[in-house]
């Protein structure tokens, strides 16, 4: 199982741009240091924010499924 990195978030931005909007969420198994640090710097620089929830955190209900729709 692979985490998912920084590629993935910038194709996030690519949609997030198409659509004129500035924020969203992934949820995935995992995630590496280099797309923690794209985050930060995406809010730094162009006030986008992207929420990564790892699946662990769904299953042990941390963030209730409801809040996210």
């Amino acid at each position: 199982m692979e985490s998912v990195g920084r590629p993935v978030i910038d194709n996030f931005v690519g949609v997030l741009q198409r659509e004129k909007d500035k924020r969203g969420l992934i949820i995935a198994f995992d995630f590496t240091k280099g797309a923690e640090a794209e985050l930060a710097r995406l809010k730094r620089e162009a006030n986008i924010e992207i929420e990564l929830i790892p699946c662990k955190r769904l299953l042990r209900e941390e963030i209730p499924f409801r809040q996210l729709a």
